[in-house]
């Protein structure tokens, strides 16, 4: 999630970058938000401080025997307007962290600007490409070959397309591997599991 505190200082900016990946930003939605944010905080910042000279009266006016009905029904009503204004701010905060979920990370500098894949840019290559006698086949075409392997439909309904729910066998090969690459790497490459 971005750091709400970039969209208050330069949203314009992360609105352009953002926009490079498709996305586009409802600059006017955040800023209407976060202003009522800010006057909603204000308002229980006051509120709170009338509560506070308020009870101090009370302590005052009762040290001098002084009746304190008044004061008491007046803090009571604070009490009950504060109590407003914070469920309100607590829904409104709710609201933005929200939208914020919604809101994909910005691309660096120096991320190409493309519209798929294709568009990408090789930085470098490790290894040798391997060469083959025969059209190798994607995960996706081996999927149904393994019963109960790799799960692309529920995958959708969780996150989208580009992502897959690993099940039974190959659930326990992806977990294999990873404990294999964390024994190596700790055990004979001196990186130490935090």
């Amino acid at each position: 999630m971005l750091d709400i505190q970039l969209l208050r200082d330069d949203i314009n900016e992360v609105a352009k970058r953002l926009a490079t990946r498709g996305y586009t930003l409802d600059v006017a939605r955040f800023n209407k938000l976060d202003q009522q944010r800010k006057a909603l905080q204000t308002e229980v910042q006051e509120i709170q401080n009338q509560r506070n000279t308020q009870s101090k009266l009370i302590g005052q006016a009762k040290s001098r025997g002084e009746n304190v009905d008044d004061i008491m029904a007046a803090v009571a009503k604070l009490l009950d307007d504060l109590k407003a204004k914070e469920q309100a701010l607590t829904e409104l905060q709710t609201e933005i962290q929200t939208m914020m979920l919604e809101i994909p990370n910005v691309p660096h500098d120096s991320v190409p600007v493309g519209k798929s894949e294709a568009d990408n840019v090789v930085v470098r290559t490790v290894g040798d490409v391997p060469k083959f006698d025969f059209t190798p086949k994607e995960h996706f075409e081996l999927a149904p070959c393994i019963k109960g392997g790799m799960n692309f439909d529920t995958s959708v309904k969780l996150s989208g397309t580009g992502f897959v729910v690993l099940d039974g066998p190959v659930a326990r090969l992806q977990r294999a591997l990873t404990q294999f690459m964390l024994d190596l790497h700790t055990t004979e490459h001196g990186y130490t599991e935090k």
